[in-house]
């Protein structure tokens, strides 16, 4: 009896994938599958995209939080050929960098005992003094601007993230420009993170049964 198969992402129908991973066609597109029982989780769903990845396949890849059943995956497949064909010819090549700005030093944090008042005005200026972490920080971040060819930045506690889309032959000149810039992150008491490559799961919106992807 065969098991359900769970969708990984799009690729062109002719790539050749390493076992459990095999690919429907669905005309010039290939649907990227893998057994439910080997993918059950998100974690386990990136592993395998993250094998697809680094052998350099094109592919378009779903949320790994999202379970994408088989089925669904061919219909997007059909309905969607243009958009994915495009997608695939975009992302070749590339894959996601992820900057993470934090501040060294912890902040303050609020008084367990105090009057109403007082505990209002230590909130107020608590959450001044994150918002000024965050721009701050998104004002460091943006003496790295134009690493790569697209950009999503998101705020985050104390802090901002930023995701690129950047061609994996560029990596070692992104790598050089951020080390650069390091010795002042550090000394305005901030924290730069690089993770990556990634598949470009920022640059390609999560599947939704509702709608369907929009690349």
């Amino acid at each position: 009896m065969t098991g359900q198969r769970l969708v990984l992402g799009w690729a062109h129908s002719d790539v050749h994938c390493l076992a459990p991973i095999a690919v429907r066609k669905a005309g010039p597109i290939g649907v990227l599958l893998v057994p439910e029982h080997a993918a059950g989780t998100a974690r386990a769903r990136l592993q395998h995209q993250l094998r697809c990845f680094e052998t350099g396949m094109a592919f378009v890849p779903t949320a790994p939080a999202e379970s994408v059943p088989e089925n669904d995956g061919a219909r997007i497949a059909q309905s969607r050929q243009k958009q994915l064909a495009e997608a695939l010819v975009a992302l070749d090549g590339m894959g996601q960098l992820t900057l993470s700005m934090t501040w060294a030093s912890p902040m303050q944090r609020l008084p367990n005992r105090t009057c109403g008042r007082d505990w209002l005005h230590h909130r107020k200026d608590l959450h001044a003094e994150a918002d000024h972490r965050s721009r701050t920080a998104l004002t460091f971040l943006d003496l790295l601007e134009n690493l790569g060819q697209a950009s999503r930045t998101r705020q985050q506690n104390q802090g901002v993230e930023r995701d690129l889309l950047v061609s994996g032959a560029r990596m070692n000149s992104v790598r050089q420009r951020i080390q650069k810039h390091a010795a002042t992150f550090e000394a305005c008491d901030l924290r730069l993170t690089v993770t990556g490559l990634w598949p470009p799961f920022s640059f390609v919106q999560s599947f939704s049964c509702n709608n369907g992807v929009i690349i």
